[in-house]
């Protein structure tokens, strides 16, 4: 077989917090760099990176907004064009609570860092790829992590 060349690219992320985290997270929005090294002729590794920014939410006099930076590795595995994938990483998870009470509002900011993976499947047409699968900001957390994640993506360069 032909070796598959080396691949940068980016992805727009479109992202559905589900269960608890969907009563406190908005729809997420945002960009990832990726990359892709062949390992044989059907297997990639894989690395994304990038920000995502989840939508505010406001109940009650208190909003909450919520930001990841993914740090992601992992394989993909492809066939006549369609693919599944799974990565494992750090999210870097910035959390930010503004309470209005009596006229005055008071923020509350804090990060956390934790161990979460992603995995699904999509489909590759030319330069273009379409990903959905499932992610979780933080397999300690699993149910209350959990969305689903949309991607169109498109491959910038080979080396």
């Amino acid at each position: 077989w032909a070796k598959k060349p080396i691949k940068i690219g980016a992805d727009g992320v479109l992202l559905l917090p589900l269960g608890d985290f969907g009563d406190a997270a908005g729809l997420g929005l945002g960009a990832l760099v990726k990359g892709t090294y062949p390992l044989d002729g059907k297997m990639d590794a894989t690395f994304r990176t990038g920000y995502i920014q989840h939508l505010e939410k406001e109940k009650s006099g208190v909003s909450f907004s919520l930001s990841h930076i993914p740090l992601l590795a992992g394989v993909q595995y492809e066939l006549d064009g369609f693919y599944a994938f799974g990565e494992l990483g750090l999210f870097l998870t910035t959390a930010k609570v503004e309470t209005t009470i009596s006229g005055q509002t008071r923020s509350t900011d804090d990060s956390d860092n934790n161990l979460g993976l992603s995995a699904g499947a999509g489909h590759k047409m030319g330069k273009l790829s379409f990903q959905g699968g499932l992610t979780f900001f933080d397999i300690g957390h699993a149910g209350d992590s959990m969305a689903i994640m949309a991607t169109v993506g498109y491959d910038l360069t080979s080396l």
